[in-house]
């Protein structure tokens, strides 16, 4: 046994070291770093160190992509696709896992397409959902879309608060319509209110885990 002080390095400073004691053979040791807030996607420098006895051991350096796990999205703004997370690798760390809005009661209501035109929650009776999914087992209805179920949470437009979720066991992909609607229709978007925001959140993917070397 040897006793020595271990350091975790990010980004070129030291986030957190414990002193240790290491054993024959491997040893484990637990590290904590709290990720920065940023927004979108950001790539971290990760390496480890080693002093005993006078002696400096240090791994190799890794690359740690990290992610906002949510974003508000103004519903103005809500024009992109919805795709996965990847690294500069293109390995996929995190998808798309759940769509929600809010609405404060006024004359307008949400109306929501999947990305095949599917009109899943409006006015409009060839819509799926045009009323609360409140009396649903769950509170929610479960729905196919081109082979995918979503499971769907609509309060209704009546409620003081009206507002959607829409979640799904696979990735939420692709180009997913949110509008504003009146008795007049679907609301341009100079008509409609500029204040709503879409949050959408993301599920981690089980990465496997990353060796690293002494050099």
């Amino acid at each position: 046994p040897m006793y020595g002080l271990v350091s975790l390095f990010v980004d070129g400073n030291a986030v957190d070291k414990q002193s240790i004691m290491i054993l024959p053979g491997e040893s484990q040791f637990e590290f904590e770093w709290s990720i920065p807030k940023e927004n979108g996607i950001s790539t971290h420098k990760v390496s480890s160190v080693v002093n005993v006895y006078g002696s400096e051991i240090t791994t190799s350096t890794a690359t740690l992509t990290t992610y906002d796990r949510s974003e508000s999205i103004p519903l103005k703004d809500f024009t992109e696709s919805l795709s996965y997370v990847e690294d500069a690798n293109g390995n996929i760390i995190a998808r798309p896992a759940l769509i929600y809005a809010s609405l404060p009661s006024t004359s307008e209501r949400f109306h929501v397409s999947a990305p095949d035109g599917t009109c899943v929650i409006g006015s409009d009776n060839s819509c799926v959902i045009n009323e609360s999914t409140s009396k649903q087992r769950g509170g929610l209805t479960s729905i196919n879309i081109d082979g995918q179920i979503y499971r769907v949470k609509y309060s209704g437009h009546d409620n003081s608060l009206e507002r959607f979720s829409i979640t799904s066991f696979d990735p939420i992909l692709g180009d997913w319509k949110i509008e504003l609607e009146s008795d007049q229709g679907i609301l341009q978007e100079a008509q409609a209110s500029s204040d709503i925001e879409i949050k959408v959140k993301y599920r981690g993917n089980n990465n496997p885990s990353t060796t690293l070397f002494s050099e």
